[in-house]
């Protein structure tokens, strides 16, 4: 499989990027991942080469990178595998309307309920969470942090 330019896609090569063991007492207990890209495209004018970079960047990539981190957690007999993804940018607004990026921001606003953009710091803290032992009980769960955009 090729990597990809400036991702953490590899095969068989560092895991780089945003791919990041998620720190516990001084020890890795996990894998952290974040990576994701969407076309606007309707599926009947998305072509092979923009699928197959979707499906290589958002299900190949959270593979290798747990693929990399999993012999160390099964060593230590835990581990948590965190992938975080984000639905909308800014900048993907911005080349697919042709809009400013302040027009961008503001109809991105107009839509959150509490009118901002998350801070990295609230997805960390989440990710910290998950991390934590008070968090043992939760799998395969999709915790959504986006200022209430979906509830609306």
């Amino acid at each position: 499989m090729p990597s990809l330019p400036g991702s953490a896609v590899s095969n068989g090569a560092p895991l780089r990027g945003r791919a990041a063991v998620i720190t516990g007492g001084g020890r890795g207990v996990g894998a952290g991942n974040s990576a994701g890209i969407a076309t606007a495209a309707p599926i009947h004018k998305t072509t092979l080469d923009a699928w197959t970079r979707m499906l290589t960047v958002n299900a190949t990539g959270p593979f290798l990178c747990l693929k990399a981190f999993l012999p160390g957690m099964v060593e230590r007999g835990w581990g948590r595998v965190v992938s975080v993804a984000t639905r909308e940018t800014i900048t993907r607004i911005v080349q697919t309307t042709g809009r400013s990026e302040e027009a961008a921001l503001e109809a991105i606003l107009q839509r959150v309920p509490q009118r901002r953009l998350i801070e990295p710091e609230e997805v960390a803290e989440a990710v910290a969470f998950l991390c934590c032992d008070g968090a043992r009980g939760i799998t395969g769960e999709s915790l959504v942090i986006d200022g209430g955009d979906l509830r609306r």
